[in-house]
C-alpha cells in the first residue's frame, strides 16, 4: 500500500489489481416489460433484467404519469409481478390466481409503500417464497381479454 501524509493523519491507499472473481450468481430466466413518460419496454422485447436493474426502474417509474408500470416475469415458473406506482410512496401490485396453472380474470392486489415492494421483488428475483410479504385483497380484472 502507498502511504500519504495529510497533515497529521495518514492516509492508505491501496494498490488495485484485477483479480478474477469466482461468481456464485445463480442465472435468472426473467424478463421485463414497462411503460413510463419517457421510456417503454415492449413484452415481445423479451428484454433480460436483474435485481439491481428492477430496483432502478421501479424507482424511475413517474407516479404522475398516469400509465406508468413494470412486470417481472420469471419464465423458469411463471411467476410474475405487475408494479404501478400510484403516490409518491404507494404502489399497486398485481399478481395473477391461478387454478392449476390456468388464469381465470382473478389477480391479488397490494398496495405497499416503497421499502416493502422493494423486499418483495429481492425475493421474487431470488426465487424463494415472496407472495407472503404482503397483504393481498383478491380481485376480479375486468377486460375484454377474460371472459
Amino acid at each position: 500500500m502507498k502511504q500519504k501524509n495529510f497533515n497529521s493523519y495518514q492516509i492508505l491507499e491501496p494498490v488495485l489489481t484485477l483479480q478474477s472473481q469466482n461468481t456464485d450468481i445463480k442465472y435468472q430466466n426473467i424478463i421485463y416489460c414497462m411503460i413510463n413518460r419517457n421510456k417503454k419496454v415492449s413484452y415481445n422485447k423479451q428484454a433480460s433484467i436483474d435485481f439491481v436493474k428492477a430496483v432502478n426502474e421501479l424507482k424511475s417509474l413517474d407516479w404522475t404519469y398516469q400509465n406508468n408500470g413494470i412486470s417481472f416475469i420469471n419464465l423458469k415458473n411463471t411467476d410474475g409481478l405487475f408494479c404501478s406506482k400510484i403516490k409518491d410512496n404507494k404502489w399497486l401490485v398485481l399478481t395473477a390466481v391461478l387454478d392449476n396453472g390456468v388464469y381465470h380474470g382473478y389477480q391479488w392486489a397490494s398496495y405497499p409503500n416503497t421499502r416493502s415492494l422493494i423486499h418483495t421483488v429481492k425475493l421474487f428475483f431470488e426465487e424463494t417464497t415472496w407472495f407472503y410479504t404482503q397483504s393481498w385483497n383478491r380481485i376480479k380484472y375486468e377486460s375484454e381479454l377474460v371472459p
